[in-house]
């Protein structure tokens, strides 16, 4: 019985150990400025401000959304009930990199340089 125990007890120490560690929390400061997707498609440059984001989509249509950060994620919405949530990846100074920008959903890696399109 006791050994039962020890295996329960190590295995949900385990679990809460691998699990458990907390998210990187993102602030606005580390996202404000200009970011470079660097190819030729929709969502291409975000531009973020105190409480807004500059969307480019490199066609014929440009657009501001209202944004909050929240742990490691990012809500993006142009209405308060229209509310789109997308996972902050990874971030340093120099790149951003999401699992999408509001409705497009897969990896995008943006860049503080811009550079041409590809």
């Amino acid at each position: 019985m006791i050994r039962l125990s020890l295996i329960l007890t190590f295995t949900i120490l385990s679990t809460i150990s691998s699990c458990g560690q907390a998210a990187k929390e993102v602030t606005s400061e580390a996202l404000k400025g200009s970011w470079y997707l660097n190819k030729w498609t929709t969502s291409h440059t975000l531009i973020f401000s105190d409480k807004t984001v500059f969307v480019d989509n490199n066609i014929d249509t440009v657009f501001t959304l209202n944004y909050a950060i929240s742990y490691d994620s990012l809500m993006t919405w142009a209405k308060p009930n229209q509310k789109i949530k997308n996972k902050i990846i990874n971030i340093t100074k120099d790149s951003l990199i999401l699992d999408g920008i509001g409705e497009l959903k897969e990896t995008r890696c943006y860049s503080r340089t811009k550079r041409g399109y590809n």
